[in-house]
């Protein structure tokens, strides 16, 4: 559901797409991204799909992406995702297509709020692709476990799924 503005401009091989996307309940790689607004620009002479200030709305959590993914022969990804607020929960419910299957004994009942940059670099092939966030949790509670705050890197790095620096 929701809206797609786009434009088509150029001649030839300098085509330029430009998408501003008003989308309720986005997916896109299998991330359940919520409500997202923004734009994304595909130029067909360089092969590159730009993401700028993509704002995107998963219940509690609101995260901005900016960054390019070159679509050639080199394959090269590099984007920031700013998360300034958010649940754990919410997060989860992005990455669930993912999380579940890697982290089977991931605790759903983890809740807990959270802010932090995740940045994605590499190739678009998983194993060199490098998706890292240096994250802070706060009012992290597990079954009345409790911790105040936690700050780790945490992410996806060539193949596996790393916690470290915590």
């Amino acid at each position: 559901d929701g809206t797609l503005h786009w434009t088509v401009k150029g001649k030839g091989t300098d085509i330029v797409f430009t998408f501003d996307p008003d989308i309720k309940d986005a997916k896109y790689v299998n991330l359940n991204l919520g409500d997202v607004k923004g734009r994304i620009v595909y130029d067909d002479g360089k092969e590159v799909l730009y993401f700028k200030e993509i704002k995107g709305t998963q219940g509690r959590l609101d995260l901005t992406a900016n960054g390019y993914i070159n679509l050639n022969d080199s394959e090269d990804i590099n984007m920031d995702v700013k998360i300034p607020k958010g649940t754990v929960q919410d997060l989860a419910k992005i990455l669930s297509t993912y999380i579940y299957k890697a982290i089977p004994w991931y605790p759903p009942e983890l809740t807990g709020q959270m802010s932090g940059l995740v940045k994605i670099s590499g190739k678009t092939s998983t194993d060199q692709l490098s998706v890292l966030g240096d994250v802070k949790l706060t009012g992290v509670d597990y079954h009345y476990e409790g911790f105040t705050s936690i700050a780790l890197k945490t992410g996806y790095v060539r193949g596996a799924f790393v916690a470290q620096d915590i």
